[in-house]
């Protein structure tokens, strides 16, 4: 068995369910954490560079965008979702992410700095949906890592 897994999609270039579904959950958290880093800028607390001179967690989390491309890139080149990528992808984003919102940036960090409540309160339940949504990345890239193990 070779130390990558690919599974195929039929073809990168063929929509077909597993595609759209594998799109659906690589898509909604990239959208969900552009919202997000957004939403950064708005409140204006941690953020770092490019926005500030001081380098902080928000310029390492710009790198999720560049990863996410490099995936779409090998998707595109080998026709094939290099499983094990995108595994590793969201496990290391889902804890990342999570344990950022829990102790770097609790939740009075989200909701406090809106000038209305209900905007901090729905800016906290964007950064639990971006959560969520890379756990699930996560749990859905396991199931199809493990069924192509079974399968060889």
């Amino acid at each position: 068995m070779s130390v990558v897994h690919m599974v195929s999609v039929e073809s990168f270039r063929q929509s077909n369910e597993s595609t759209r579904l594998f799109y659906t959950v690589v898509l909604i958290p990239f959208f969900l954490g552009f919202l997000h880093h957004i939403d950064h800028v708005v409140r204006g607390n941690h953020v770092g560079w490019p926005l500030t001179p001081a380098v902080t967690p928000f310029t390492f989390s710009l790198a999720v965008y560049p990863l996410a491309l490099f995936g779409f890139c090998l998707m595109y080149v080998t026709d094939r979702t290099i499983i094990t990528y995108w595994l590793g992808f969201f496990g290391f984003t889902s804890v990342l992410v999570t344990y950022t919102h829990t102790f770097i940036e609790p939740p009075r960090d989200i909701i406090n700095p809106h000038a209305s409540p209900l905007v901090g309160y729905l800016a906290l339940v964007l950064a639990i949906a971006l959560s969520a949504s890379l756990i699930w990345g996560l749990i859905y890239s396991l199931n199809r890592w493990r069924t192509n193990r079974m399968e060889h």
